[in-house]
């Protein structure tokens, strides 16, 4: 009597049975998750994961294979081979883990061939199993339904882990259904192959294993299955999370918006993305069109490009970076979405700065060139006219330094609204820079026109600025020039509206002058002479020569003062009025400033005989707030001592801001500098001046001096400023004393000091070097007095 496949079947114990179909089924989940985990990795861990994935499958093959080979009860005495039964582990670990390796390094569709791989080592384990079985029977085999079999097992291997590659870390039922599947079909279809003829009392080896020890085995390995591979799925479960939440991080740290898609299809996006479109459109974005949020008519297979992102509060300009990923082998789409709006307003900003001045709002030097070429190109073409008026602030560098920078911008704001003001349609303005403004104005009404416009300019700037609810006076100085008559093109014509502001401000400012001829020679002249004095500064070839202060009554030489010359190679001597004017009005005044006093200290400090000697300091020097600590650097520098130095000032120096200036004389004076104020009576003389400050000295012009003797009202002023000396206690020097007449007047009036031609002229340094250094007492006489020794004779009876 035979068994054959029914029967065989049939004497399976259906409780075990499914207990060897729940280990193949987790087993082949566990299998699967191991898998996944061995293609997130990369390098040496890669290994490690597809070893514990073999192993896993072999184990779990073999259990379920032997669990089903326990449940077979046949009525006959079994016992299994060690050797054989060991070997169906070893085998069913071997090939698992080769066909994972394939599955999971080779290229696409490796995942089937490695699958079919792992079903042939279901086949083997299963085959040498049934080796290992000894029984009181006789085995016989269908050939055809083992190779059914083995063809059935290989394709669900292959279907399995096929699947399971496709689908990557997120290991769905399918995979492990379709390897739990192949396992048990390959058990019951070989078992159906199988035919035993039974031979009771057939020998048995006695090495073989018991069943019931197999059984305490297999649960052994089933327990060991399950937990480690529970264990192990834990742990790669906890790691994958926390990896998860670290790249979450990551992702939502970043500043750009990251969107993860399948296809088109939207799975995931980090909080830059939620904040850009907003929370009610981020919670409908999962699992839509990322084309519905993302708007773009171009190329979407671009891995760059700009778009709109559509969000709760309008569109957004982006920029788009696209790139193709794969996980687990699953090819996804990142996006990377980068705010533009910075961008454009940053661009929109550098294209304004571009083209506007940004404290006043006018366009810029760059963009009047452009809009001047265009207007002269349009005029030319229709045989009409352009004015370029040239605008100067006046007093503008007197309130910066007084007030601060602050108040000199928002006085710049305030002119180029009044300006603007006054514009109409075929006008503009702009800004040059620092207070130097143009307007540019077209029609064929010149220069009547620009004449016009210049008068209301002019006129509306004779109301005070209000700054912080402070009026300040400041006027307008403009230059004009007209096209074509002044000049065709927009250098000429500025040059020439600039020579026209140039001369303007010759006569007096405040007012307009247009563009003449005659202009250009003389007003170039005196630029070339400006850039003469620059070099002439900075080389050393100004020269410093000194004329004697003597006393009235004895004659005798008292001390100095320093007067700047300029020996021209070309011009010759030039008048010290006239370069010391250039210099003022281009600033240059305090260059030459520093550069006299620093050589008058230097020479002085030289001198064998402790003369004093006096400087002149312009008004615009005054106005540095540095002056104290410049003039203390030069006297430590050169080693002169502070009461051999006097600073004389003008008038004109203290009238702008009074209080400042006296708190800018206190800080010279208490470094034992002595102060004098000059040309007395020329300026804003004002006897609370007098009061506040006490000067050491002061200085009659030479213009009253001059008139002594041939107008009443300069005599009197002499007398008046001399009786006002004494009453002051503070001493009186004369200027311009050239003539005995004026020497006996002012001698008769008590005059105690004089200067002027009658006792030297400025002579240079080396003329003096006989006195200051020469072996004669210091009571030297003045050379105009020891040059006339009837006149010393009786100056010094004069004084016993």
């Amino acid at each position: 009597m035979f068994l054959d496949g029914p029967e065989i079947l049939q004497s399976h114990d259906p409780k075990l049975v499914l207990l060897a179909a729940s280990i193949g089924a987790l087993g082949s989940f566990i299998t699967l998750f191991l898998f996944a985990q061995s293609r997130e990795t990369h390098g040496q861990g890669r290994s490690g994961w597809l070893f514990l994935s073999g192993f896993a499958a072999g184990a779990v093959m073999w259990t379920a294979d032997f669990v089903a080979l326990l449940a077979f009860r046949p009525g006959l005495d079994i016992g299994y081979d060690p050797m054989l039964t060991g070997a169906s582990f070893f085998v069913a670990v071997v090939l698992a883990t080769i066909g994972l390796a394939v599955a999971a390094n080779g290229p696409k569709g490796s995942g089937f061939v490695g699958g079919a791989i792992l079903g042939l080592g279901a086949a083997a384990a299963h085959f040498t199993a049934m080796a290992s079985v000894h029984m009181e029977g006789t085995l016989a085999w269908n050939n055809l339904l083992v190779g059914m079999g083995i063809v059935l097992v290989a394709a669900c291997g292959a279907l399995a882990v096929g699947r399971a590659r496709a689908e990557g870390r997120n290991v769905q039922v399918i995979a492990p259904i379709f390897l739990a599947a192949g396992i048990c079909i390959m058990h019951f279809v070989g078992m159906a192959a199988l035919s035993i003829a039974p031979s009771p009392g057939a020998a048995i080896p006695a090495t073989v294993i018991d069943p019931a020890i197999l059984g305490y085995f297999v649960t052994a390995m089933g327990l060991l299955l399950v937990s480690t591979g529970l264990a192990t799925t834990m742990i790669a479960r906890g790691a994958r999370k926390e990896a998860q939440t670290q790249l979450k991080n990551i992702a939502n740290a970043s500043v750009e918006g990251l969107i993860l898609t399948n296809g088109a299809i939207v799975l995931d996006f980090n909080e830059t993305v939620q904040k850009l479109v907003g929370p009610l459109r981020a919670a409908a974005l999962r699992n839509s069109s990322i084309w519905a949020i993302l708007h773009y008519d171009g190329d979407r297979t671009l891995e760059h490009f700009e778009a709109e992102l559509v969000s709760e509060d309008g569109a957004i300009p982006v920029e788009v970076l696209a790139r193709n990923t794969e996980s687990g082998g699953a090819v996804r789409r990142i996006f990377a979405v980068r705010d533009l709006r910075e961008r454009r307003a940053a661009e929109k900003r550098i294209l304004y700065l571009a083209h506007f001045d940004t404290l006043t709002g006018l366009p810029n030097r760059a963009s009047f060139q452009d809009r001047l070429e265009n207007d002269i190109a349009s005029m030319k073409a229709r045989d009409g006219q352009v004015a370029l008026l040239v605008v100067d602030l006046d007093r503008f560098k007197e309130i910066n330094d007084v007030h601060g920078h602050g108040a000199g911008d928002e006085m710049l704001k305030a002119t180029a609204a009044r300006i603007t003001a006054l514009l109409s349609h075929n006008e503009f303005a702009a800004r040059l820079g620092g207070d130097e403004f143009v307007i540019v104005q077209k029609g064929r009404d010149q220069p009547a026109a620009a004449g016009r416009l210049a008068d209301k300019l002019l006129q509306s700037f004779t109301n005070p600025v209000q700054l912080a609810g402070q009026p300040f006076h400041v006027g307008l100085t403009v230059g004009a020039a007209i096209f074509p008559r002044d000049g065709d093109d927009t250098r000429k014509l500025l040059a020439n509206a600039d020579l026209a502001l140039y001369r303007a401000k010759e006569q007096g400012r405040a007012r307009v002058c247009f563009f003449t001829p005659d202009m250009d020679e003389s007003v170039r002249e005196r630029r070339i002479l400006a850039q003469q004095l620059t070099q002439a500064i900075e080389n050393n070839e100004l020269e410093v020569h000194y004329q004697a202060q003597a006393s009235m009554a004895t004659g005798e030489i008292i001390g100095f003062e320093a007067l700047a010359r300029w020996n021209h190679p070309t011009h010759g001597f030039v008048a010290p009025s006239q370069f010391i004017a250039i210099a003022e009005e281009t600033d240059l005044i305090l260059g030459l400033g520093e550069w006299v006093l620093r050589r008058v200290c230097t020479e002085a400090a030289s001198w064998g005989k402790p003369y004093p000697v006096a400087v002149n300091l312009s008004p615009i020097q005054f106005k540095l707030g540095n002056l104290p600590e410049l003039i203390h650097q030069i006297l430590l520098e050169t080693g002169l001592p502070a009461n051999r130095l006097e600073l004389e000032i003008t008038e004109s120096a203290l009238i702008d801001d009074l209080q400042r200036a006296l708190d800018m004389l206190r800080r010279i004076k208490a470094l034992g500098v002595a102060v004098a104020m000059d040309d007395f009576g020329t300026g804003y003389s004002s006897l609370s001046t007098l009061q506040a400050f006490p000067f050491d000295k002061l200085k009659i012009d030479k213009s009253f001096v001059d008139k002594i003797g041939s107008r009443h009202q300069a005599t009197v002023i002499v007398t008046a400023v001399l009786s006002l000396g004494r009453s002051l206690d503070i001493p009186v020097l004369a200027e311009g004393v050239e003539s005995e007449e004026q020497r006996e007047f002012l001698n008769a009036e008590l005059c105690q000091q004089a200067q002027g031609y009658l006792f030297g002229r400025p002579v240079p340094h080396a003329d003096i070097d006989h006195i200051v250094n020469g072996e004669a007492d210091r009571g030297s006489f003045a050379p105009g007095l020891s040059e006339n020794p009837k006149r010393a004779k009786e100056l010094r009876k004069a004084v016993g």
